[in-house]
């Protein structure tokens, strides 16, 4: 017999069983599309003339922001984005070995440490 998701999802099954009624459970996928939402960034900082490079200052990174700025970067693949991290050594949720630092590595993302700085090269070109 299959794996149930549920209590409830066994009981039917066993309700129809007992009954002689043929059925499947989780026998078929049928797809669907998420309707596209439009959505606007307000980017922290832009430093210096080059407005393609942007600074995103972050004391939290949450899963909704990781999620947000993966598709600002994939919707604007010309523009470079760059996280001044309050401290970075921070973990992503309760419990990861995951820190911010590893995410945006993980992710291509340039990063800094505000405890030590921001790099005297993101000040000069942006």
């Amino acid at each position: 017999m299959a794996a149930f998701r549920s209590k409830f999802e066994q009981q039917i099954a066993d309700y129809l069983t007992k009954r002689n009624i043929p059925f499947e459970y989780e026998g078929c996928k049928l797809s669907y599309t998420i309707p596209e939402t439009k959505r606007n960034y307000i980017v922290d900082w832009q430093i210096g003339d080059n407005k393609n490079i942007i600074f995103e200052s972050k004391g939290r990174l949450t899963s909704a922001d990781r999620k947000k700025m993966l598709l600002v970067r994939d919707n604007n693949p010309e523009v470079v984005i760059r996280f001044i991290f309050m401290n970075s050594d921070v973990k992503i949720r309760k419990g990861s070995k995951t820190s911010y630092a590893d995410w945006c590595r993980k992710n291509n993302f340039e990063f800094c440490d505000f405890r030590k700085g921001i790099p005297k090269q993101w000040l000069k070109n942006g």
